[in-house]
């Protein structure tokens, strides 16, 4: 079998009779100059490790082969050097790693480093010398032979760089720093594997073109580059190793005897090797690389992300102290900024107030700064439909793009029809080192403080502007029209109130960002292949670690061949007029239909790059990766979905966990151990259809149950469609069973049937062969830094510092309005763990164990499984809750309002709590919730979306027959507010020479504080959007800080995570006004007794006062008009003071006796219910 190929950038060779004989077409040509193929600190070592025979070396893949088809038994008295493989260790600038070689290869080794010594005056006498024949010598002498020349070659500078040397022990101009390698070499990689979400395969997989490229195995993937030195080592794709990978190898797999495909969710990439060693010695690096990765199992809650330990965790309390963080980390940025928001507002200042120096801290003048330090800046931004929407995310991309050639944007979903799904992240990741996630875009109207000012108190005492323009802003009473006005605001910032808004958010530092990194990287690779950006030289970039910066200028010219270019032309030319054609059905204005014309203008895509659908730049992460297993045996259950429905395990007590004990990966039946065998390449290809497996590599926590084996042994030893179904089973495995302790009825799980998995979207690869070329200066640059530049680095702790500092926040909250912070003991006390750039790199470890968990699937992130981690991890942490919940969330819409409602989180608490009234335990859920959706409109007017959405809330706490309330009354818990506890937040204010007014705190927050000790916090609504995975994408963080400090849970003395409590200490100081010694215990009677007591006196005072809505008084939206026309607002000044806090009660009877859906004559009427929901 020969390849043979026309252009100079790919590789041909020829079957070869035994591994003896080497192509000296795959050898580089040796320089006389010895050029040196990469500069950088040089400290290399060699170390022995083993010699092994050829034939254990096999059998240690563990794979299923004929051995006979591949080796040639011998007797012992027969045994060759060529018939051991030896195993060396190489120590190179603090990483190491084992190379695998044969007599063979030490042979054309020295033949080259003779001829290099010979060119360049070494006298080659000085090396040791290699036999040129076989032999029947001593093992162990050769062994020994073979290691004094490779140190000996190390004395030797003009050896030890040179090339040869260089690419005999896998050292490439890659930077692996923080990434563990296993494998290194050329091999040869066939054209194609991708198929896009329309599910479309171009034709050119089918022409079978083959280049030749440069593979690196470590524990994160499989980079591909063009080759190994400086000026050709940028990757430009990344197999990443996920919970789909696995790989398949032989002629029966792959059509080819000395064939490898790597099947992830993103392609199936076809390797071949260009001998039979090579493809062994391949396979046992990938084998080595799964067992260290942590992305191939299943890990709690079923996320894609491990848990990490010894995180530095800090939370923010609304968004001030938040941005301001932002702000100090963004000027420090040494490498990229990766920023992902809902909506990003380009003049949104992260500093408040407005005034002098501040100035600079407006997002787009900042990261133009950045960009000036050659700072790679990335950012996604949701593109929203304008019939929905005026956010303007066109105006975000043009204007930020617009400042600086390192600013890159993108904007996703591609689709020009109204999408009803969102990217609704919000995440900031500095140097792949500092991440920032929470519910906080970085956007107008979020910038806030606990004392949620009306009115911009600085201004009115001439000290700037705390909302400059169009940030004083009111959604609920004018949303915005024009965000590029944004000098202006939309209300009468004079005498119109502001909107309050509260939020939660939080900044890692330590291992965890790695997965946040990992999430942005995917999402972005994905988005950039979804849009098919064209792939022209100057617009090209891939994330990935970064190297040594370099362009190949010549990459394109030296690949254009005659035939080729006219084939792409053509093809250029027929996509250019169907898609431009099919751009003309825009239905969105004409600027959008002239910028979209232009962006698939810019999509045609230059089939002739590697030949066609070589993909140049897909992410890695960060190479100062390093990885960690753990065990899993704390929050999963034992119980697999029975019929896709859940119900409540009886005996908490006996939980445990399906997915536990060791990561293990396949083994498959090892290969008899025979002394005497040789490979033997020159085997019949139709001899061949026993020799081929499929090596599932996914990891799987498996417990000791003979069940558990079974399950284990169907995934790694069966076809991908027994696969697939058991990857199902496994999921469903991660859902606590939620059933009432009282009845045996089994209460339906909605829509997880399927295990939130989406099978019915069969694609199983995505079109990745269309991004930009920046993002291959990124992965370039991403761990640029050197070992002599150690002095250079800027990360250190202040732990001690930092934590003293926030559990000062417990203090009580200033009142004063001198201060625009409620918590500023916190904000000046709590240390940056980023000092000055000049301190040495590194990143401290602190005391909290992370674990990322996401909403993903197909349209929003390419992963051909849907994930719903989020889902998982709170169902899990509310079934595992032992004495207290505390929840804060924008919605509240789960599966207890009936169809089309499938989340099953409302489920969980009413499972809860009848688990705590049987077992008359005390426990306790306090839930809050903005009083009214944040959407235009009054109540009495055509606001038909405010209503669907009290409509769904209301249905899944106290209406509809199935809610909340409903359950737990009919089981016989005549008082459910002694068990859960809903609460609304409003405030008030009273400019000089004007009446008083009142508004809602618009709760913005996600958040699950569980027994002080576990928090769950992220941009993840409780609703079917935020909850189900396919829709909405989403992403969060769960924290169990280490650290403990001693409180009081249920009158008992109890070791809260610093983390919790700290952070639920300072929502109850804001939001019911007590003291910390008065919320210790949140079991306790008293406090219990407090909260209700003022939330009910704060109710009546804005009822008297204000007459404002919502109200239980007001049964239908025509009661307004009468109750408001009771107020009285001159009771304010003698009433106002006896306010406390914000909390009041969540009215439970507004509008009950109004239909809240939608009527036939409201536009809305016409989308489905699953997008309200």
């Amino acid at each position: 079998m020969k390849k043979n190929t026309t252009d100079k950038g790919e590789y041909s060779f020829e079957d070869q009779n035994s591994l003896d004989e080497q192509d000296d077409r795959n050898q580089i040509s040796i320089n006389a100059s010895a050029k040196e193929s990469f500069a950088r600190a040089y400290n290399l070592q060699i170390q022995k490790v083993e010699a092994i025979l050829l034939s254990e070396f096999i059998s240690n893949i563990k794979l299923k082969l004929r051995p006979e088809d591949y080796v040639t038994k011998k007797n012992d008295e027969n045994l060759r050097l060529d018939e051991y493989v030896f195993i060396f260790k190489v120590v190179f600038n603090d990483q190491e790693w084992k190379i695998r070689k044969r007599f063979s290869d030490f042979q054309n080794l020295d033949k080259q480093m003779r001829k290099l010594a010979e060119d360049t005056g070494i006298n080659e006498q000085q090396l040791y010398p290699i036999p040129k024949t076989e032999g029947s010598q001593n093992i162990q002498q050769m062994f020994d032979l073979f290691f004094l020349y490779l140190t000996q070659c190390i004395q030797f500078p003009v050896l030890d760089k040179s090339e040869p040397f260089q690419e005999f022990l896998e050292i490439s101009a890659i930077n692996h720093q923080g990434h563990k390698k296993f494998k290194e070499c050329f091999m040869v990689k066939k054209a194609g594997g991708r198929t896009n979400e329309s599910r479309c395969v171009r034709c050119g997989v089918f022409w079978g073109r083959w280049n030749k490229r440069y593979f690196c195995v470590t524990s994160d993937g499989v980079s591909i580059s063009k080759g190994r030195s400086e000026n050709e080592c940028q990757i430009r794709e990344m197999i990443m190793f996920d919970y789909d990978f696995y790989v398949n190898y032989g002629l029966q797999e792959t059509g080819y005897q000395k064939g490898i495909r790597l099947n992830s969710s993103n392609r199936k990439l076809t390797l071949e090797a260009p001998t039979l060693f090579l493809f062994f010695d391949f396979l046992m690096g990938l084998k080595e690389a799964i067992e260290e990765s942590p992305y191939l199992g299943t890990h709690r809650f079923a996320s894609f992300s491990p848990i990490r330990q010894k995180n530095n965790c800090k939370w923010y309390v609304d968004g001030e102290n938040y941005f301001k963080d932002v702000y100090k980390y963004i000027k420090r940025a040494q490498s990229e900024i990766f920023i992902t928001d809902w909506w990003l507002s380009a003049q949104f200042y992260l500093v408040r107030p407005i005034q002098g120096e501040k100035q600079s801290s407006r997002i787009d003048l900042l990261l133009k700064q950045k960009a000036e330090e050659k700072v790679k800046v990335f950012i996604i931004v949701y593109r929203e439909p304008k019939v929905a929407l005026t956010i303007d995310s066109h105006y975000t991309k043009t204007n930020l793009m617009g400042q600086h050639q390192n600013i890159k944007v993108i904007r996703h979903p591609k689709t020009l029809i109204p999408f009803m799904w969102s990217h609704h992240e919000k995440m900031v990741v500095i140097d792949q080192k500092v991440g920032f996630l929470g519910g906080l875009d970085i956007c107008y109207g979020r910038m806030d403080n606990q004392k949620h000012h009306l009115f911009d108190v600085v201004e009115e005492k001439g000290q700037g502007q705390f909302w400059p323009g169009i940030d004083f802003s009111n959604g609920r009473t004018k949303d915005y029209s024009n965000v590029k006005d944004f000098l202006r605001s939309e209300i009468d910032r004079r005498k119109d109130p502001r909107l309050p808004w509260h939020d939660i958010a939080m900044r890692v530092v330590g291992d965890a960002v790695i997965d946040m990194s990992r999430h942005f990287i995917q999402y972005w690779n994905f988005a950039l292949a979804d849009l098919e950006l064209k792939r022209a030289k100057e617009n090209k970039f891939v994330l990935r670690m970064r190297q040594n910066e370099s362009v190949d200028s010549k990459r394109k010219s030296e690949r254009e061949s005659g035939f080729l270019n006219k084939i792409k032309k053509k093809w250029k030319k027929f996509r250019e007029s169907s898609i431009i054609g099919d751009s003309k059905k825009n239905v969105e204005d004409e600027q959008e239909q002239e910028e979209q014309k232009q962006e698939i203008q810019q999509n045609l895509i230059d089939e002739n790059q590697d030949a066609l659908y070589d993909q140049d730049m897909i992410a890695t992460n960060k190479s100062h990766l390093s990885f960690q297993k753990q065990n899993q045996n704390d929050l999963y259950f034992n119980q697999l979905m029975r019929q896709s429905q859940i119900s409540h395990t009886a005996n908490r007590g006996q939980e445990k966990s399906f997915l536990s004990n060791q990561s293990k990966i396949q083994i498959s039946d090892k290969l008899p151990n025979q002394n005497g065998m040789v490979i033997n390449e020159k085997v019949e290809e139709e001899n061949q259809s026993d020799q081929s497996q499929q090596i599932y590599f996914k990891k799987l926590e498996s417990n000791e149950s003979q069940k558990s084996q079974n399950n284990y042994n169907q995934i790694f030893n069966s076809s991908p469609v027994i696969q697939q179904q058991q990857s199902n089973r496994v999921l469903q495995s991660a859902f606590p069973v939620l059933q009432s302790k009282t009845s045996d009825q089994i209460i339906p799980v909605t829509e997880i049937q399927q295990a939130n998995r989406v099978r019915s979207l069969s694609t199983d690869n995505l079109k990745v062969d269309v991004l930009e070329q920046q993002f291959l200066d990124l992965l370039n640059d991403v761990r640029k830094i050197k070992d002599e530049d150690a002095s250079k680095g800027y990360y250190e702790s202040q732990d001690q510092k930092e934590n003293e500092a926030i559990s000062k926040s417990v203090k009580k909250r200033k009142n004063s309005d001198d201060s625009d912070s409620s918590v500023e003991t916190v904000d000046q006390e709590q240390q940056d763990i980023i000092l000055d750039n000049k301190k040495i790199i590194h990143t401290v470890k602190g005391k909290s164990d992370c674990q990322m968990v996401r909403s993903s699937s197909l349209w929003s992130c390419g992963v051909k499984e849907t994930e719903c981690s989020i889902h998982i991890a709170y169902i899990q942490l509310i079934g595992q809750a032992q004495h207290f919940i505390y929840i804060e969330n924008q919605f509240f819409i789960s599966g207890t309002a009936g169809d089309p409602v499938k989340n099953n989180i409302a489920q969980a608490l009413v499972s809860r709590i009848k688990q705590a009234h049987q077992n008359n335990e005390q426990f306790r859920i306090i839930v809050v919730v903005p009083l009214l959706p944040g959407f235009e409109g009054e109540i009495h007017g055509n606001s038909g979306v405010l209503k669907v959405q009290l409509h769904w809330e209301y249905q899944t706490i106290c209406r509809g027959g199935n809610s909340i309330y409903e359950i737990l009354e009919n089981e016989n818990i005549p008082n459910p507010d002694k068990y859960i506890s809903f609460y609304g937040l409003r405030t008030h204010a009273q400019k000089a020479g004007q009446d008083p007014v009142t508004e809602i705190v618009y709760v913005h927050s996600k958040l699950m504080i569980v027994d002080d000790r576990v928090v769950i916090m992220g941009s993840a609504n409780i609703n079917d959007r935020s909850m189900k995975g396919s829709r909405d994408s989403e992403i969060a963080m769960v924290v169990e800080d280490k650290e403990h400090i001693t409180t009081v849970m249920g009158g008992q003395q109890y070791q809260s995570s610093k983390f919790a409590y700290t952070l639920r200490q300072s929502l109850f100081q804001e939001h019911f006004g007590l003291q910390e010694k008065e919320m210790v215990d949140p079991l306790d009677n008293d406090f219990f007794e407090k909260i209700q007591t003022n939330s009910k006196k704060n109710t009546w005072i804005y009822r008297e006062i204000f007459r404002c809505y919502p109200d239980d008084n007001i049964k239908v939206s025509s009661d307004y008009e009468e109750f408001k026309k009771k107020r009285n607002l001159a009771l304010y000044p003698n009433l106002k003071d006896q306010i406390t806090g914000y909390a009041v009660e969540f009215p439970k009877r507004f509008l009950e006796n109004e239909d809240l859906r939608l009527k036939r004559s409201q536009k809305e009427f016409y989308c489905p219910d699953i997008n309200f929901t």
